[in-house]
């Protein structure tokens, strides 16, 4: 896309250089929802729409869904219509560029008017293909015709942004599914280390050794699985997640670490000893996981935790989780529902 940019006679260097910002942009933001949030916002420069947007398919059978509105003042709302769906997935097919006016809209309207909050006069659809394949749209409506005079090389520059926008969402998704547990929808193992890798390589080590690492591990969970199956099993995962999510707050980044394991990355904070940071939050998930029972079978967790103060300026990713796992390790001989803290 990128390369089609730049070979066009139609755009001059302010666009082409505009166009380069953009692509930078998105390709250098990793998650989904921020990819698409600035997908429609990086396509309100192109013009100033009163609402943008944007419709995918999760997958090649399945229908539009719409992720997110964003409104000239950087507002933003969602909203799912089957109707509005099934209408606009129909101009989807045809892989182009639609521009309709109030009459063409007809009995869409109304349910226009609820995604957008405004009783628009015109409506602009954008297709997002990958290898002209329709994957999603860009709906985008202005409140009055007279705000929509359109620059000359509009269209031009559209078609290369939804370019951009489509392989940046693609390439989003697809590492989403690879860094991301699809039942919590939490990030995996792969994901912490990139984490500490990037935490490593991009702060001096005074910044991050006030860091640290907990690796929690359920104890007999297969039990429960037994006991009222697979179903139960991730019910109760889903909310053991929910509620390590609650306790770990603003203060880390939970990961959904292996089948009945999870990790708590303690981000930098010299504001507080990062020994009594992860000795509460691994107490208060001791305590919370205790009281939990699912299908009659009460659980536990054995929980270790090290800090990152006692290791050197380029230790790798996996050497940071090794220690921490080390921990944990000590926790589970000394029996069930038991902490150690390094």
């Amino acid at each position: 896309v990128v390369m089609n940019c730049m070979q066009s006679r139609e755009l001059d260097a302010k666009q082409l250089k505009w166009l380069l910002g953009v692509s930078h942009s998105l390709m250098t933001t990793l998650e989904f929802k921020a990819v698409a949030r600035l997908s429609c916002s990086r396509f309100m420069e192109l013009f100033p729409y009163d609402r943008v947007t944007l419709w995918l398919k999760p997958s090649d059978d399945a229908p539009l869904r719409s992720l997110i509105a964003v409104y000239q003042d950087g507002s933003e709302s969602h909203y799912e219509d089957e109707r509005l769906s099934e209408w606009l997935e129909s101009l989807l097919t045809q892989k182009q560029d639609l521009l309709m006016y109030r009459e063409d809209l007809g009995e869409h309207r109304p349910h226009l008017k609820q995604l957008n909050k405004v009783d628009a006069d015109i409506a602009h659809v954008f297709p997002l293909l990958i290898n002209d394949d329709p994957v999603g749209l860009l709906y985008a409506d202005v409140r009055h015709a007279d705000d929509y005079p359109l620059p000359a090389t509009f269209r031009e520059m559209a078609r290369y942004l939804c370019g951009l926008i489509a392989a940046s969402l693609h390439s989003a998704r697809r590492f989403e599914h690879s860094t991301h547990d699809p039942l919590t929808g939490l990030p995996n193992s792969s994901y912490l280390q990139l984490e500490l890798n990037q935490l490593v390589e991009s702060q001096p080590f005074e910044a991050w050794k006030t860091g640290g690492l907990i690796i929690l591990d359920l104890d007999d969970f297969k039990r429960v699985n037994q006991a009222g199956g697979t179903r139960v099993g991730d019910r109760a995962l889903e909310e053991i997640a929910q509620t390590l999510r609650d306790i770990v707050d603003n203060d880390g980044l939970l990961i959904r670490y292996g089948s009945d394991k999870f990790a708590i990355f303690m981000e930098p904070n010299d504001a507080i000893s990062v020994q009594l940071r992860l000795r509460d939050v691994a107490e208060r998930a001791r305590a919370s996981i205790a009281a939990k029972s699912f299908h009659g079978i009460s659980i536990s967790a054995c929980i270790g935790g090290t800090s990152f103060e006692g290791f050197s300026e380029q230790t790798p990713a996996l050497e940071l989780i090794a220690a921490a796992d080390d921990a944990r390790r000590t926790a589970r001989q000394r029996g069930k529902g038991e902490v150690e803290i390094r």
